[in-house]
């Protein structure tokens, strides 16, 4: 019992010098947000690992102290290598993957990523595992070995892909302009200044169809910001539109023949008649 006490209180200690370094790192106004949030990570990290050193030397402790005999311990490696090597082979590379992850600098806690079908928030990551929160708020843990393709939405910038239908008897002139001139003001608004960094990179036609003319339009974003910039651009253009008469896109439906041509050689016959 004393043994253990002490390792839980050793463990509990270097966790509060871990913690009392990330929150001097956190004072530290040298330092960006995805500084502080790359430091953030690599603490988790190094607490899971610290976690298993103390741990295992407390392990160690107690065999000594029950006076076992270095060839019990030397057995029980072998057998504990054994198991190891048949029963942890996804573990092993679950902790390459994780080194490489933290190495290549691929996602830090705290950014919005998407892998396969699972996307949202990085809530924890270590050697081992990687957990996101989605946008349903439900927490998916990935074993890092199954990680092969990461798609980073939250770091440097960001883009919103905005397209709009408008209908197909519209002045497609007019529409790309009142899109361009919403945009703009948006961008020069003091409120999303900030927010938005380029509205240049591409405007234009990109769809048409019997719905209608698809306006495609590229806004470069603050990291996370794409969503919140879509939503309010949508908002505007709706304004917009109206004001200028612009219908959105609706189906077109053409209807070859008379009525009569339509109706059936009984019907007709009976009206005949």
């Amino acid at each position: 019992m004393i043994t253990w006490f002490l390792t839980g209180l050793i463990n509990r200690l270097t966790d509060l010098v871990i913690d009392r370094f990330i929150e001097s790192r956190e004072q530290d106004q040298s330092l960006t947000e995805a500084n502080l949030q790359r430091v953030a990570t690599l603490a988790n990290v190094v607490k899971g690992l610290k976690r298993v050193l103390v741990y295992s030397l407390g392990f160690l402790w107690v065999l000594q102290w029950l006076n076992l005999a270095p060839g019990s311990l030397l057995a029980l490696g072998a057998l504990v290598a054994l198991a190891v090597s048949f029963a942890a082979q996804s573990l092993v590379k679950d902790l390459v993957n994780g080194f490489l992850i933290l190495l290549e600098d691929q996602f830090r806690i705290g950014d919005y990523i998407r892998i396969g079908n699972a996307s949202g928030f990085v809530t924890n990551l270590n050697l081992r595992i990687t957990q996101i929160r989605s946008d349903e708020g439900n927490l998916i843990t990935l074993p890092n070995n199954l990680i092969t393709q990461v798609e980073n939405m939250s770091r440097t910038w960001a883009r919103a892909d905005f397209r709009v239908e408008v209908s197909y008897d519209t002045d497609v002139d007019l529409a790309l302009a009142v899109v361009r001139e919403t945009v703009d003001c948006m961008a020069e608004d003091p409120e999303w200044r900030s927010l938005i960094f380029d509205t240049q990179e591409l405007l234009g036609v990109h769809q048409i169809s019997h719905t209608g003319i698809v306006i495609r339009i590229w806004i470069k974003t603050a990291p996370l910001k794409q969503w919140t910039t879509a939503r309010e651009l949508r908002r505007r253009l709706k304004i917009a539109f109206d004001r200028h008469n612009i219908q959105i896109g609706v189906p077109q439906q053409v209807v070859l023949g008379t009525l009569a041509d339509m109706l059936d050689p009984a019907d007709q016959t009976q009206e005949l008649e």
